[in-house]
């Protein structure tokens, strides 16, 4: 709150959320305890300062939206970067949900729905219209992208808890019949991200 949003804050805490791979379990309890203590001042899920109270108006980036960002630059800054400060929140989530920690990933059901990470999903690097900005940076699509769909993989997915299942199986934009081309974007984008992360 003093010093503004700044990703390597959050990106601390990941060491201690795995060990050589291999979640920890006392840490991941501990640490997501704190975060949702201060969810929202501590965590960004929709990277929106359009009427942000997270940053000064003086702030050149006061009154930008995520895909304004992109635009500008800031998912390329090494500090001070509000777009990697929201996939770091997405990230610090899905890593204190990895694993079998049945408790973590029902914490973060509790603050995240399928429904909203879905949406979240499909409306990284679109217009207000629904349509794809064809000229935002692919980098910072696929950057915030691939932090929503390891939430989705960890708390829901990879998830046996029948609160989770329902709203797997509930969710609007999975198993509408009429569902719209955004919607039907789903699967392939997540394909997409998958065969982005296998190149690199």
């Amino acid at each position: 709150q003093i010093y503004g949003r700044k990703a390597r804050w959050l990106r601390f805490f990941e060491v201690f959320l795995e060990i050589n791979g291999v979640p920890f379990k006392r840490n991941q309890n501990l640490i997501l305890r704190l975060v949702v203590e201060d969810f929202d001042n501590l965590v960004d899920l929709e990277c929106d300062y359009t009427e942000s109270k997270h940053l000064p108006r003086s702030d050149p980036r006061y009154g930008m939206t995520m895909l304004d960002l992109m635009h500008d630059g800031d998912h390329r800054l090494k500090v001070n970067s509000l777009v990697k400060y929201h996939f770091s929140s997405i990230n610090l989530l899905a890593l204190s949900a990895s694993g079998k920690n049945a408790a973590t990933k029902s914490r973060v059901m509790q603050q995240v729905s399928m429904d909203f990470i879905t949406s979240s999903f499909l409306w990284v690097g679109r217009k207000p219209d629904g349509s794809r900005d064809t000229e935002v940076d692919i980098d910072g699509v696929h950057a915030v992208r691939l932090a929503w769909m390891k939430l989705m993989m960890n708390v829901y997915l990879s998830n046996l808890d029948y609160a989770s299942g329902k709203q797997v199986l509930e969710g609007r934009r999975i198993w509408t019949d009429d569902s719209s081309e955004l919607d039907q974007e789903l699967f392939p984008g997540m394909i997409g991200v998958c065969l982005m992360e296998e190149l690199r």
